[in-house]
Order: structure tokens, then sequence, then C-alpha cells
């Protein structure tokens, strides 16, 4: 009997009880599309956090903190050296110049550049009537963003002599401020609408509570996201002037410092180099992260629910493996004569367990490659309709994705399973003694 007749009569005998076969394959079903689904989970927010890391930059780019207070650490005794360092009106560690150049002093540092949100007041449009609150972030030279329309600061705007007072406004911003009036409902036109227009940022001054009027141009739409959030951003040198007029009148103790630093490592600096820049910045006493650190937390816990889910899953594919037991044991009770007469012929034991090992495999088979073509269906019906829904502002997020490795791996490991829930059944099979087998009842 060659390769092709064993799947044939294997497939064949699956038919032979169609309610048994059926019931067992959607236990298969069940488990293998709860694994599908929640693998898919796990692969789109994964890839979308890693665009999001490759639209601001590589690893080499680090933000660096004043050491903050460990709250499960204890007590903590004062030190005299604290009453030298900057702190804010509120009494919060700065970081100041002494901190810029010592960490610049790092070997590997390629610069250090302050982080600057200016405060704005509200902002406005020409094209609108209200008045909204909003976020801005000053540009930082070597972070990039994810920009959906538009082009990115250049280096003559980034520059503190530029003249030019440019904006990347965020994607959620467009509609209040009316600037996608008239457009089809497509990010992408939405953004493209706005290129080139005014928007107004009104800031004020902390001493005299005066308000002045900033224009800046749009020359680039941001996409939302989970890193960025909803924040625009302007280039250096406005950013500066914004917040020159707002802390206009105050002591320079209280402007002076910086809330965090921006740091660029050499770039040419493997992974494990660049931990070390980072791991002697934080032995320097300051607290310092890349990139990934930063969102560490947040994938350690989307991974930690999908192997739940994932654990699940398996739990469901274990109790489904019994159900092959059972299944290919009752069949193996049901066909003991027929297994008799197929060894009395001539048939090699090797081939009557590889007859019942393709019964449970085809099991696992057809219930998998259903599940998975479920999932395909299903998850395209999720992402539509939360892309639409919750999801609209993460522009560029499909919650749930498939890779063919990683489908291919779910079904393989499916039949995997099954061929070992069936070994039991199949062993017993050529096993049997075929003159035992032609006398049962």
């Amino acid at each position: 009997m060659q390769i092709r007749d064993l799947f044939i009569t294997a497939n064949a005998n699956l038919l032979r009880n169609k309610v048994r076969t059926f019931l067992t394959i959607l236990a298969i079903f069940i488990g293998t599309f709860t694994l599908t689904i929640t693998v898919g989970l796990n692969i789109g927010i994964n890839q979308y956090i890693a665009s999001q890391l490759n639209a601001l930059g590589g690893d080499n780019l680090l933000t660096i903190m004043p050491e903050a207070l460990e709250m499960s650490s204890g007590p903590q005794k004062y030190e005299e050296a604290d009453e030298s360092k900057t702190t804010n009106a509120r009494g919060i560690t700065m970081l100041d110049d002494e901190d810029t150049a010592k960490i610049e002093a790092i070997e590997g540092v390629e610069s250090v550049t302050p982080i600057s949100n200016p405060n704005i007041t509200y902002a406005f449009s020409d094209e609108g009537e209200d008045k909204y609150k909003m976020t801005v972030s000053a540009e930082i030279n070597g972070l990039g963003r994810d920009i959906l329309a538009g082009d990115d600061f250049n280096a003559a705007q980034s520059n503190e002599a530029s003249e030019e007072d440019v904006i990347e406004l965020s994607l959620d911003m467009l509609e209040p401020f009316n600037f996608a009036q008239n457009v089809k409902d497509d990010p992408t036109e939405k953004a493209k609408s706005a290129i080139g227009k005014t928007l107004t940022l009104v800031a004020s001054n902390r001493v005299t509570r005066e308000q002045k009027e900033f224009k800046a141009t749009i020359n680039a739409v941001l996409n939302n996201s989970i890193i960025n959030g909803s924040t625009s951003a302007i280039n250096g040198a406005f950013a500066k002037r914004i917040q020159a007029f707002v802390d206009e009148g105050l002591p320079e103790s209280v402007t002076s410092g910086h809330a965090a630093l921006f740091v660029t490592v050499n770039p040419q600096y493997t992974s494990d180099q660049i931990n070390h820049v980072r791991d002697q910045i934080i032995e320097a006493g300051y607290n310092a992260q890349t990139l990934t650190d930063q969102i560490g937390t947040v994938k350690s816990v989307i991974d930690g629910i999908t192997y739940v889910l994932i654990a699940f899953a398996l739990i469901a594919l274990l109790a489904a493996g019994f159900g092959i037991v059972n299944t290919l044991l009752m069949s193996v009770s049901e066909r003991t004569r027929e297994i008799g007469l197929m060894k009395a012929m001539g048939m090699p034991s090797q081939k009557v367990f590889a007859i019942f090992s393709l019964e449970a495999v085809l099991i696992g088979f057809w219930g998998s490659l259903i599940a998975v073509v479920a999932g395909f269906g299903v998850s395209m019906k999720i992402n539509q309709v939360l892309s639409g829904g919750i999801l609209r502002d993460l522009t560029g997020l499909t919650i749930i994705q498939f890779t063919p490795l990683s489908t291919l791996l779910v079904v393989l490991g499916i039949m995997a399973i099954a061929f070992l829930a069936g070994t039991l059944p199949a062993v017993k099979a050529s096993n049997q003694n075929p003159i035992d087998a032609l006398r049962y009842e």
C-alpha cells in the first residue's frame, strides 16, 4: 500500500462515523481558533510597536531624567550635596548645565539636548471659531516621528537661527480646527489638505498673565500613536521663543533647569555598547532609558495577556487530544476484525500503525485548517470594526495580523499534537493478533 493509498484510506475511515469525527474536529477547531486569534493579536500589536520605534529611531536614543526617589527602598538619608541641585518652583529636582556636561563626557555620547514642552494656553485656526487646548513639544534632532503627510523638520528648520515657525500637527487636531472640511473620509487626504495652512498658538506669561499669539505653518501631520500620543511638535527655535515669553520675569533659578534630557549615542554602537553607555549614565546618578525600555512595561503586559490566552487555547487543545484518543480507541474496537483481516492478508504492523496515526493527523489537519481560515475571516471583520471605532485614532494599527510562518507553525503544531494523541490507539491496533482479531465479536 503506497503513501497515497494510506491517506485515501485514512480519510475514508474518518467518514465512517461522521458525527463522532465532526465532534472531534470541532474540539480541535475551538482550541485552534483561539490560538490563531491570540497569536495574530500578539503579532499585530508587536508589529505596531516595532513600526513606532522604527519611526522614532533606534535604541541609540536615550531619555535622561533626575534619579527618582525609590519609594519601596525605605527612608533615604538626606545628603548635604542635595542642596546644590537645581529645583523648579515646586521643589522638583531638575537637570542643569553641570548635569549636561557630566553626561556629555561619557564615552559614546554624541549629543545632549534638553527636552522642552512649551506651555501653550490654547490654539485656534482661521478656518474654525473655537479655541482648543493642545500639547506641543520641541523637535529634537535625531528623534523621528510617524508622519502621515508632509515633510519632517529639516536641518535648517531645526536650527536655532531659523526664522520659519512650523508645526507638525497631530492627526486628531485636524477636525477640531476645521482643516479637513469637504475632504473624503480618508486620513491621508485629510492630512494633505492641512499642509501649508496656518495655526495660531497662544501663550501666557507666568508673571503678568499677558497673552501673545504665535503663528505657525503646518508642514506635516503626525499619526497618533501609543508612543507620541496626540502631541504635536514645533521646531526648536520657535519653541525657545515661546518659552522665553512664558518665563519672562521669572528668576533664572526657576527657568534654568530641565526636566529631562535627550541623549544620542553613537549610531555605530551595538546594542551591548549602547546598554553600557546607559548603565554608565545610571551609575552617574541619573535615570536613563532607551525607547524600548520606555515601552517595555506596556509590551510585557500585552505579552503576558496573550500568553495567558495561548495557555487557555493549549488547555482546550489538550482536551481535544483526549477526544482524539477516545475517538480512535472506539474506532479500533469497532474495526478489530477488519484489522485482523488486513494483518492476515499480509499487511505489516507498521502500516496498520500508519493508517490510525494518519487518521489522527488528518483530524488535526482539518480542524486546524478550518480554524485558521475562520480566524482569518473573523480577524478581518474585527480589524474593520476596531479601526473605525475605538482604534480609529491609532493610524497604522492592525490589531490582528498573521504571518505565513506563524500560520504554518500553528497548523503543524496541531497536527503534531493530534499525532501524539493518536499514538496509543495506533499502537493498540498495530499490536492486534490477527487470529484473535478475526474471532472478535
